[in-house]
């Protein structure tokens, strides 16, 4: 299992585009910080 770090910006482009399935069909572990989440996705 492999784990990558992401930013806001990539969940807010599938979001976007109306696919943020996607990244989960893939064999990957997404990890993210919890204080951007708060910052950047759910008070943009």
């Amino acid at each position: 299992m492999e784990y990558i770090s992401s930013d806001t910006n990539v969940w807010i482009d599938f979001l976007t585009i109306d696919k943020i399935n996607l990244p989960f069909l893939l064999p990957y572990v997404f990890l993210m910080n919890s204080d951007a989440i708060g910052n950047e996705l759910v008070e943009p």
